[in-house]
This record gives C-alpha cells, structure tokens and sequence, in this order.
C-alpha cells in the first residue's frame, strides 16, 4: 500500500469517527431537549394571563397604577402596575376565581370580583377609575372566562 492511499485511509477514518460521534452525541441530546419542552408546554397549559388597561373616567391612561388578583381560594395574590401606556398583564396565573381590583393615589380603588381563569384564557380586564380618595372602593361582580 503507498503512503497516499494510507493518508486517505486515514483521513476517511477520522471523517467517519467525527460523524459517528456527533450522531451519537445529537442521538443522546435530542431525548434531552424533549423533555424540558415538554415540561415548559406542559407548565403553560395549566396557566392563564390576565392583562387590560387602567384610565381615568375621560379615558386618559392611569400610569403605573396598582393591580393586585388575588384567587378567593388559595388567597394567592398576583401583583403588578400599568406601563407608560397604562396597560398591564398578569402572566402565569392558575385556574380559579379571582378579586382583581385597580388603585392609584387620587382615583377611588375599583375591584371585580368572581373573574374565573380557565386553562389557557388569556382575558382582558380593563378598568376606568374616577377621581376620587382612595378610600372610596368601587365593586363590580361578573364572570368571563
């Protein structure tokens, strides 16, 4: 055998063991990477996000007003405050009936009561808040899902 045809001997040799590694090393990580996605899709239906706007009666935007949704049953509490455009969203919430209420210094607190989340609702809750002392609370009872 001459020394070319044992140079590409050896070349094709370490070719094939580069290959043969990567599939392996791909064939053991793709069972891997499964799993977390599952996981996370998984984690995700089981969850809910509730996002709205809070304005002021003329309809004017509330920044960084306060929006707290606590669920009647567990008393878990979501907390959270408006943007610069006063909009707000709530994600990872779990299922179940919810309190939500809006509040800012110089408006009256409003609070929606019987809010029920299902898996994977996505509703939107949007508040108007009158001028008012923050003593003064606002209840309003509905049910979206």
């Amino acid at each position: 055998m001459s020394l070319d045809n044992r140079v590409l001997r050896d070349r094709i040799s370490v070719r094939c063991s580069s290959v043969l590694r990567a599939a392996f090393l791909a064939a053991l990580a793709i069972p891997f990477l499964s799993l977390l996605f599952v996981g996370d899709l998984y984690a995700q239906v089981e969850k809910a996000t509730l996002s709205g706007t809070v304005m002021d009666a003329s309809g004017a935007v509330i920044v960084d007003a306060k929006i707290q949704a606590k669920n009647v049953n567990t008393n878990v509490t979501y907390s959270g405050s408006t943007d610069g455009q006063g909009r707000y969203v709530l994600p990872e919430m779990q299922v179940g009936t919810y309190e939500v209420s809006a509040q800012k210094a110089g408006f009256q607190e409003m609070v929606q009561t019987g809010l029920v989340l299902s898996v994977g609702a996505r509703p939107i809750l949007d508040f108007k808040l009158p001028v008012g002392r923050a003593e003064q609370v606002i209840g309003r009872s509905f049910s979206i899902s």
